[in-house]
């Protein structure tokens, strides 16, 4: 999507990548449930779900990393604390091993980070979303 100049200046973009898809929406009460046509709208730190039959657009921001593995301690605590079956430590100790495994590559990230280069300079590459 090309931005105008004026956002172009406020986001400091020229165009932003977009993904077709579904959505889900349902009537009050979550009765009615069903996927319309759609699209993912990237903007920096911020993303975007536009309903197209609706011409309705949902804007979300993108929690931090740190703030992502602190709610998933939290959620691997309380569940370990709560849950006595045997599956649900199966599930337990997946979810442990997919954490471990995401700060393993969280670490390694910013050991090979260049100078200079930012996420954000990742999505300007040429030919990242085309």
């Amino acid at each position: 999507i090309e931005l105008s100049s004026q956002a172009s200046e406020q986001w400091g973009l020229t165009y932003l990548s977009r993904f077709p898809g579904e959505g889900q929406i349902a009537e009050p009460g979550f009765s009615r449930p069903q996927f319309v046509e759609g699209q993912l709208i990237l903007v920096n730190k911020y993303f975007s779900f536009a309903f197209t039959p609706l011409n309705m657009q949902i804007f979300f921001g993108r929690p931090s990393p740190e703030l992502t593995l602190k709610l998933l301690r939290e959620s691997e605590e309380e569940e370990t604390r709560t849950n006595s079956n045997n599956n649900d430590r199966d599930v337990t100790c997946f979810l442990a091993k997919c954490m471990e495994e995401t700060e393993h590559l969280m670490e390694e990230d910013h050991d090979h980070t260049l100078p200079g280069f930012t996420q954000t300079d990742y999505y300007d590459f040429d030919g990242c979303f085309e």
